[in-house]
């Protein structure tokens, strides 16, 4: 097993030695079916040169009797399940960005939970709140809290 492995690894590196992780996925699928095309039995033959890294693998299979992945059969589904995965996806479903070394700061460190975890959502409501400052203080809403700090805000810019 280790021989296919340094012979499919051979195969990647023929044509340059120090590939990017781009240009590796790239040629993967081709170079597999080269790997398969080397250590099975069929209608073209490769003759390995003597200073050749790795040898040719000495077992081999005939290329008919390679698995092949069948692909899934189709499996018809509900509408309502179907919408029902289709926002959970679109809820739950965002991947989490990989960060870099320069977003290790503490400045852009949030942590390990995803960011929109972090999010709060603000509940609005048509009735006034409340707001007791103290035992002596009576009760003001939130309107007449948000016009008295107007007016000091003014009161300030005149001076």
């Amino acid at each position: 097993m280790t021989l296919d492995v340094e012979n499919c690894h051979s195969i990647v590196h023929s044509k340059q030695a120090n590939l990017s992780m781009l240009e590796y996925s790239r040629s993967f699928g081709r170079t597999m079916k080269e790997s398969v095309k080397r250590i099975t039995q069929w209608a073209a033959y490769y003759h390995t040169g003597r200073n050749s890294w790795y040898p040719k693998p000495e077992e081999s299979t005939p290329f008919s009797e390679v698995p092949t992945i069948k692909p899934l059969p189709v499996v018809s589904m509900v509408k309502a399940d179907f919408e029902l995965l289709r926002d959970w996806a679109s809820a739950h479903g965002a991947a989490v960005r990989q960060r870099t070394v320069r977003q290790e700061t503490t400045m852009t460190k949030h942590g390990t939970l995803p960011e929109y975890m972090y999010q709060r959502s603000c509940v609005r409501s048509d009735q006034p709140i409340d707001i007791v400052f103290g035992a002596d203080t009576p009760a003001r809403t939130v309107d007449e809290v948000d016009i008295s700090n107007k007016l000091l805000e003014q009161d300030t810019d005149i001076e």
